[in-house]
């Protein structure tokens, strides 16, 4: 994305769920020393080495010494969900341009990874087995509604390359208008949220430009060090 050799597709639907780190912290990271064995794990040896390490625990600072996160798992949080998820979006939305991209945060409790995956395909047709069936069926009051306004989107989206001459007005909840976002501040602004009441429109907090213009800068550093670069297709 940075080099800005990448394949200019038209147009792009860029989402996230509301609390996309959960599932891949398990607490077990309680002290500060932990959160450096952790880092020194995820990362080769150079960028240790060359003190690319202590510039993120630095950005993401110790709980014993600040008070930007209540606790280390809060800490281990929010470092997984900028380094791994959310920054996609942010990154994403810069390369190709506003006016080319549909923001979305899926909030619907309990907002965890993948979650989101539930009202892209249900569908009461579906046919399961006993004590799954039962629990999918229970479920049909509470997704049926948003899953077609949901849906109606993405087939909107297919055929049109545009999420709103299709979208379930007539519906409850209503699919409202999903405009372009606005990416040029610290929070891009005009996301369509999908909470459990609905649908409105949000500034995401999940893709902040400090962070993601952070870990472009990593990203870049750490490819550097290890005498990677991008790709440059032949002309």
């Amino acid at each position: 994305m940075a080099s800005g050799h990448f394949w200019p597709v038209e147009s792009l639907v860029l989402s996230h769920v509301s609390d996309e780190s959960v599932l891949f912290v398990d607490g077990h990271i309680q002290t500060d020393a932990e959160f450096t064995t952790f880092l020194d794990s995820v990362f080769p040896n150079y960028t240790l080495a060359a003190g690319l390490n202590a510039i993120i625990e630095e950005f993401y600072p110790p709980v014993s010494t600040n008070s930007t996160y209540a606790t280390e798992t809060d800490r281990v949080l929010a470092f997984v969900r900028d380094s791994s998820f959310t920054c996609n979006v942010r990154h994403l939305t810069e390369a190709y341009g506003d006016s080319n991209v549909y923001n979305l945060q899926y909030s619907v409790t309990p907002g965890w990874h993948a979650t989101d995956l539930i009202p892209t395909f249900f569908s009461e047709a579906l046919s399961l087995d006993s004590l799954a069936e039962d629990i999918f069926f229970s479920l049909v009051p509470l997704f049926e509604g948003i899953s077609w306004a949901y849906q109606s989107y993405l087939t909107s989206y297919i055929k049109n390359g545009d999420p709103n001459p299709d979208r379930a007005i007539f519906n409850i909840p209503s699919a409202i208008q999903w405009n372009h976002p606005d990416s040029s501040g610290e929070q891009i602004t005009g996301v369509l949220n999908v909470g459990d009441l609905g649908f409105s429109w949000i500034s995401d907090t999940q893709n902040e430009k400090t962070p993601c213009d952070f870990w472009r800068e990593v990203a870049a550093a750490a490819t550097n060090l290890g005498n990677i670069f991008p790709f440059v297709p032949p002309k």
